[in-house]
Formats: C-alpha cells, sequence, structure tokens
C-alpha cells in the first residue's frame, strides 16, 4: 500500500483532533471529509482526495480493499451515493450531489459513482472534471459502455474538441449497441457538427439498416445479465451475494421501482442488481433482478422480482421471486423451464434484536410456512398454478444456516 496515494484516517468524536494536517486535503476537495457520532474509535481507509482521478492509485485502493472487511465501509458510501441520486434526480440539486458523490468515491470508488457524477457535474458546465470522471468509469468498467462513449462525446463537444473526437467517440457508442439516432441529432452540444462530414458519415454507415431504437435499447439492458438457460434458484444464503453488477439509473423504464421513486419524489434508497436471464422465447423474455435497501441499519430488505417483457422491454408481469423480505420472513425461488415454486420461511433468532447486536445474534431455527407454484405462459403472464400452505415443519435443518 502506497502511502502517498491514499491514507488511514481515524475518526474520533472531535475529528480535528485526527491526524488533522493529512485530513485538512480532504477538507479542501468538497465531499471527501467524514465525521462519526459513534463513541468508539473507527479506522477507515479513505481514498486521498487528490487521487481520485488517478487510474493506478484508485486502482491499488480498490484492489486493497477488496482484500479487507470493508462492507461497513462499502455501505456507508453506498448510502453516500443513495443520497447523491435522490439530490440530482429527485431534488435537482446537482451541486449538493457532486458533493455526495465525491465523499462515496473517497469512502469507495465504484464505475457507476464516476458515471453519476459526470452527469452532474454536465449539469454544472464542469467539464473538464467531468471527462475526468467518464475516463475513470471506463477504467473501472462501467457497463453498458454505449451510454458511456454517448456520454463521453457529449462532454468533448461540450469542450469544443472538434468532430472527429466526437464522432470518433459516437461511433464506438453506436458499436456497443447505441441506437438512438434522433437522441445524436436532438442533442444540443452536438448542434453544430450536425452538418460536417464526419457526422454525415456516421449516420450513413452506422443508421442506415439500424434495428429499431427500443429493440436495441432493451438489447443493451439484457445484455447485463448472466444467462441461466438450464434453470435458476435462490437459496436463502444467496440473496445477500448477489449483488455485484449494478442496474444503473440509464435503464429505469425497465426497472418500474426506480421511476416510481422519481415519479412520487420519494428519498433514492435503493440499488438494483442483474441477477439472471433465465427464458426467452419469440414471445417473451423473463429475468430476475435484485432491489436491496442500502440505508437499512440491522438486516436490509432484499427483493427478488421475477419479470416478463415483450421483446420491445414492455413489462408483461412481475411477481416477487426471492426475498429477505424482513429479519424474519425469507422467500426462496426456483425455476426450471417456465415453472416457477417460492418457499416462504420463518426465521427464529435466539435473542430479540433489541436484546444483542445484530452480529452477535444467530438464527436459532428456520421453519417452512408456504410454497407456491407458477407458469410463465406462453404470451408471458405469471399464472399461479395451486398456493400450499400446510404444518409448520419446525426442522431447523431445512436451509443451510450460516451460523
Amino acid at each position: 500500500m502506497k502511502t502517498h496515494q491514499y491514507f488511514w484516517k481515524t475518526v474520533f468524536p472531535t475529528p480535528a483532533i485526527a491526524f488533522a494536517s493529512t485530513f485538512a486535503i480532504a477538507l479542501a476537495f468538497s465531499g471527501c471529509q467524514s465525521a462519526s457520532n459513534n463513541t468508539k474509535t473507527i479506522h477507515l481507509s479513505i481514498l486521498d482526495a487528490a487521487t481520485i482521478y488517478a487510474d493506478g492509485s484508485v486502482r491499488d485502493f480498490v484492489f486493497a480493499m477488496e482484500e479487507s472487511n470493508t462492507s461497513e465501509q462499502k455501505d456507508a458510501a453506498k448510502r453516500d451515493f443513495l443520497k447523491a441520486i435522490d439530490l440530482k434526480v429527485n431534488q435537482k440539486n446537482p451541486t449538493e450531489a457532486v458533493h455526495y458523490f465525491r465523499k462515496s468515491i473517497c469512502m469507495f470508488p465504484e464505475a457507476n459513482s464516476y458515471y453519476e457524477l459526470s452527469d452532474a457535474l454536465i449539469s454544472l458546465k464542469q467539464y473538464e472534471e467531468a471527462a475526468n470522471a467518464l475516463r475513470m468509469a471506463e477504467v473501472l468498467r462501467f457497463t453498458p459502455l454505449a451510454n458511456l462513449y454517448f456520454k463521453q462525446a457529449q462532454v468533448l463537444a461540450l469542450q469544443e474538441r472538434g468532430e472527429y473526437e466526437v464522432a470518433e467517440n459516437l461511433r464506438k457508442a453506436v458499436e456497443q449497441g447505441f441506437a438512438d439516432k434522433a437522441a445524436i441529432e436532438n442533442e444540443p452540444s452536438f448542434t453544430s457538427l450536425q452538418k460536417t462530414e464526419q457526422f454525415q458519415r456516421l449516420y450513413l454507415d452506422k443508421f442506415t439498416q439500424v434495428q429499431d431504437k427500443e429493440t436495441a435499447e432493451f438489447r443493451m439492458f439484457l445484455a447485463g445479465f448472466p444467462v441461466s438457460e438450464n434453470g435458476y434458484e435462490i437459496k436463502a444464503d444467496d440473496i445477500e451475494q448477489i449483488n455485484s453488477k449494478y442496474i444503473n439509473y440509464d435503464f429505469a423504464k425497465y426497472v418500474k421501482e426506480m421511476e416510481t421513486r422519481q415519479d412520487f419524489g420519494r428519498e433514492v434508497g435503493s440499488e438494483y442488481f442483474y441477477a439472471a436471464k433465465v427464458q426467452e422465447t419469440s414471445q417473451y423474455v423473463a429475468v430476475i433482478y435484485i432491489a436491496k435497501d442500502a440505508v437499512a441499519e440491522v438486516i436490509p430488505p432484499i427483493f427478488a422480482s421475477l419479470v416478463t417483457y415483450d421483446l420491445k422491454g414492455k413489462e408483461i408481469d412481475k411477481i416477487a421471486f426471492a426475498c429477505q423480505c424482513d429479519y424474519k420472513t425469507v422467500k426462496t425461488g426456483k425455476i426450471a423451464g417456465n415453472q416457477v415454486t417460492i418457499t416462504q420461511h420463518n426465521r427464529e433468532w435466539e435473542a430479540e434484536f433489541t436484546e444483542v447486536a445484530p452480529s452477535e445474534n444467530k438464527i436459532k431455527s428456520v421453519t417452512e410456512i408456504s410454497k407456491e407454484s407458477y407458469t410463465i405462459a406462453a404470451n408471458g403472464k405469471i399464472e399461479s398454478a395451486n398456493k400450499t400452505t400446510g404444518m409448520l415443519l419446525k426442522n431447523a435443518n431445512l436451509l443451510a444456516v450460516k451460523q
């Protein structure tokens, strides 16, 4: 670990007494300061504010953090990220959003954090930093690349970098699946470039026989899902682990929970992750995605949804496939072909959560409560086959419980 790239900071009830000279660097860069109301000492490894756009430093930092037990720090970074999303999307406050995006990146840099930061910076006309944020998103393997290259072209145009660089990034965007010709034609930053040779050649080469916009956008969304053609199952202990690949807000039209949060101006509190594409026919596509409450303090609610769409991305049907519904209720899901089975379980803990810390509590038993069966019909509708609620099976070994 290179000490000049990032530093260890001890956060005390009075932060000013801890590493004051080094901490001043973070204070000088909006978004990288940190404080704690905890009475105990917390040791955090914080990315130095001066290096959040240094490729090698960020890679080294991420590698070092992945090798450590950093779940609490990642959760703190997610909370700041979601606060930033809420400020940017719902409250239309890009200045404050930038502050929280930077703060999240200092705690734990991720590709989607840089990407969303770039959008807020563009609205503030801070184009140089926006370009750096997009570069870091690419370094950290942001997906979909089509959206990234389009936004890079937009920033280059706003920086007046010329038709060649802008058109080259748009070419890369189209090659990665971007098919919205109208978005290019109607983007204000491209207005002065529309009649240039490079743009006219782009339209001729890339949009003469391109598939329709709706289908192409939906295919970009589907590309993020691992394919599970031979069935798929989420067990009780699996659901907390299926959160490695983030669905960004460019695909909110396919994840209705994202749109609902925005339409009603509610605080953004969940993150969404790809789980699996489980079936595709000539009539529909079926996928499973995960929604995780990133601001819960004890046991976060996590929900897996089984969703069917038509081939242009219009939602046909949706059911809850699995969940860590609350600290007692867990649902597991299994799909084989077009047959779906969902089982509900009840967890009994050794102690009440008001009496002991969650990390010290253990599951005493798991009881199967009910089982539901569904069939995905040829038209994509998810139909209930039967529901059985029987005897409580008090068998602690029904599930492999992590102690």
